[in-house]
């Protein structure tokens, strides 16, 4: 496709730009397309329902660009009171500061390995307002500087 290819991203994705999704397929096959699609359902029916801690990393994954992770959002979004998330998260040996950091984290070292990536757009990636703040979290996390790291 002639566009550059990034491995060890936290999620997979193809970009298209919309005007190229209204163009016809020239060899259609309306029957192929129902088989395909009655075969998704048959998957999507066996497919377990993701667990609470999953679910609330991945929500929190989405929010970091916004900045700091909310836990009352975070909460609605999973349809739980706060007291009850809370309470999961309790239950599950967690609470949301650990999880929100250990996202972060986990995040960090995808990104890091990408040379291509500045420190400070990380930070900001990261739901950080300030580099210093994720130099320090990242110090903590790694023990060295995210300069150090990339050297």
């Amino acid at each position: 496709f002639n566009a550059p290819v990034f491995f060890e991203q936290p999620y997979n994705s193809i970009v298209i730009k919309k005007s190229d999704t209204y163009t016809p397929m020239p060899d259609a096959d309306p029957i192929l397309l129902k088989v395909i699609q009655d075969t998704l359902k048959l998957l999507n029916q066996n497919n377990q329902r993701q667990d609470l801690l999953n679910q609330a990393r991945s929500r929190i994954q989405l929010s970091l660009s916004q900045g700091e992770p909310c836990l009352e959002q975070i909460a609605t979004e999973l349809n739980m009171s706060n007291t009850c998330f809370i309470r999961k998260l309790k239950i599950e040996g967690t609470n949301f500061s650990k999880l929100v950091d250990s996202v972060r984290c986990e995040l960090a070292k995808n990104y890091m390995a990408q040379t291509h990536i500045q420190i400070s757009e990380i930070a900001f990636l990261l739901g950080y307002s300030e580099l210093s703040a994720f130099s320090r979290a990242f110090k903590r996390w790694f023990n060295i500087t995210p300069r150090q790291w990339r050297h």
